[in-house]
């Protein structure tokens, strides 16, 4: 679908404005030819939940992290390759603009509950376009990182109120 037939929404968001101003530039500078979308702490704070990132993650896929490497390359502090931790696998790097750090994760993949998951891209998430000081920002959606139990853990790391809990 088109990035102009999603619909979008706008919320008030407490993010720093160093966030917001890299989060504005990073959809100008990556742009709608890149299957890619916001994940993460800044993904659910874009959609109202009351978290305080202090970077910002980008999940795309293995061909979007080497083209998103391309267009920020001026601010590559880790180049992007495939690597594997205990916990996490993908095609990742980490850029830092204006002192903010930008990790890039293509096709990633997480070991939970004894097993890899499947790889995760922005076609397997579900994304959702919020709109930040006018411009569109496209974030994995809200029920993705609640049904990974993404969103309890960081709400549960920054100790604030679960709901149901």
């Amino acid at each position: 679908m088109p990035a102009s037939e999603v619909p979008t929404f706008e919320l008030t968001v407490s993010l720093a404005p160093q966030l917001c101003m890299v989060l504005t530039y990073l959809a100008s500078r990556i742009g709608y030819g890149i299957n890619w979308a916001v994940d993460g702490s800044c993904a659910l704070a874009l959609q109202g939940i009351p978290v305080h990132p202090n970077d910002i993650d980008i999940l795309t896929d293995r061909d979007g992290a080497y083209r998103i490497e391309r267009a920020l390359s001026c601010f590559a502090k880790v180049p992007v390759e495939y690597g594997q931790t205990a916990k996490y696998r993908s095609h990742f790097g980490i850029f830092v603009i204006s002192g903010v750090r930008v990790e890039v994760m293509g096709d990633l993949q997480v070991f939970r509950n004894g097993k890899w998951t499947s790889a995760q891209n922005p076609s397997s998430t579900g994304v959702r376009h919020v709109m930040l000081e006018g411009v569109e920002i496209p974030v994995v959606h809200l029920n993705y990182l609640e049904s990974t139990g993404y969103k309890d853990e960081r709400l549960k790391r920054e100790n604030l109120p679960q709901p149901g809990k």
